[in-house]
């Protein structure tokens, strides 16, 4: 059995003292492949070391297939100085491995920044992914409803709407317009009855599963730092909240993300 983690982030400074350990045992849990994100130009220069290195290796048998995005995170869109646009598309068109634009969204939480710098910066980004025909790692909170509206306007954007925590109207509405639903470790939480209601009535054809690591543990892994092996506790509850299989959840959430991404991994 393997699984696709769809959103980590490994070029995390938590994860430099045992990085190829950790991927090592996200292999031997049967995580066959990861898409590391990036959230910030210095980010994602960090993403891109990381996976010169792991490249580099002479034999990466033992560990997953890793997958790039590159995208400004709507929490950081106050860092970036000079063409900020300009260096995404560089990394963008950098690699082979690169599979998505994200992390990009909007967030209209009390405290986040200006809503109107926001959206200037998700619309140029919007724009750069029609330009390279890439899908959206989507960021949503209390924002569900604007994302929505651009999407209806742009039928041709397709992607996934990372951690949701939306209603499952807005989830319908989602997946109308053709987008995945990231599922993480928040199902496992004791206190996410309404959001395990809301994921149980998406089709599992248009589920992907994610640990969002070194962030958001599920509830084995509370206080812990989070890492993609943990991605067995998600795909346990997911698999109970549809009625099947551990195994018959890994092999659909995996085609959905091969899917979306276009990613060709090898299971051995």
């Amino acid at each position: 059995m393997s699984v696709i983690d769809t959103h980590c982030h490994l070029e995390e400074e938590v994860f430099d003292a045992d990085r190829l350990d950790l991927l090592r045992r996200a292999r031997s849990a049967g995580v066959s492949a990861i898409v590391s994100v990036g959230v910030k130009p210095s980010g994602w220069l960090a993403q891109r070391r990381v996976w010169d290195v792991i490249n580099g290796l002479p034999d990466r048998s033992d560990l997953p297939s890793i997958y790039l995005a590159f995208g400004l995170h709507p929490w950081k869109v106050t860092e970036p100085t000079g063409d900020w646009l300009a260096e995404l598309r560089t990394q963008l068109s950098s690699a082979e491995a690169v599979v998505a634009l994200g992390e990009l969204g909007l967030d209209f939480a009390p405290g986040m920044p200006d809503e109107a710098l926001q959206r200037r910066v998700f619309e140029a980004q919007l724009c750069l992914a029609r330009e390279l025909s890439l899908p959206l790692i989507m960021h949503a909170r209390k924002s569900e409803d604007r994302l929505l509206w651009y999407l209806r306007r742009q039928p041709d954007l397709r992607g996934v709407v990372h951690g949701f925590t939306g209603s499952a109207q807005q989830a319908a509405a989602f997946v109308d317009q053709g987008f995945f639903i990231g599922v993480g470790g928040a199902i496992t939480h004791d206190r996410a009855s309404r959001l395990r209601s809301v994921i149980a009535a998406i089709p599992v054809d248009h589920l992907l599963l994610e640990t969002d690591a070194p962030f958001q543990p599920g509830a084995a892994h509370r206080g812990q730092r989070n890492e993609p092996a943990f991605i067995r506790d998600n795909l346990d509850y997911l698999a109970k909240l549809h009625d099947c299989s551990a195994a018959e959840m890994a092999a659909q959430t995996s085609e959905n993300a091969r899917r979306l991404f276009g990613i060709a991994i090898n299971d051995d």
